[in-house]
């Protein structure tokens, strides 16, 4: 498969998985809400303002990822599918390894497109350091790990 076509699958396949991670948070968020609605129309007493205080730091730490995911969400979006194919690691950048292949975008789970196996890491991520300023057939090691670099676009 050509490298654009591939790098815009792997994108959007990307996205996906992101709108997955949120739906998912959307729904527990949902769901701890409709649990406390019902213990509310129950007789109040101080138990249930425990549960109450208690869901709703959940349902507030909960909002706060689900915030980040959205951020997330958005630099994903951003990416320029149809930018030209470079030979340097960067946001957006494919990094095919001997190991993995990585997806320089924001952290994700790993996720599979065109039958492969993709994981996504941010900029921010301590493997990216050892990454940054490599290039093809160059070899980084990270926890024990060494990676050659067979590819990048």
């Amino acid at each position: 498969m050509e490298k654009t076509i591939l790098k815009k699958t792997i994108i959007e396949k990307g996205i996906e998985k992101q709108a997955s991670i949120i739906e998912d948070f959307k729904t527990r968020i949902a769901e701890m809400k409709g649990s406390e609605e019902l213990l509310g129309e129950s007789q109040y007493d101080a138990q249930q303002a425990s549960y109450n205080k208690e869901t709703n730091e959940r349902v507030d730490l909960l909002q706060e990822q689900l915030n980040f995911v959205e951020e997330e969400m958005n630099l994903l979006n951003r990416l320029n599918v149809d930018a030209p194919l470079h030979n340097s690691i960067h946001m957006g950048s494919i990094v095919v390894t001997d190991k993995r292949t990585f997806l320089i975008s924001v952290s994700l789970e790993e996720f599979e497109a065109n039958g492969e196996k993709i994981f996504g890491i941010s900029t921010k991520a301590p493997i990216y350091q050892f990454m940054t300023g490599k290039g093809i057939g160059d070899i980084f090691s990270f926890n024990g790990t060494s990676y050659k670099i067979l590819d990048i676009f």
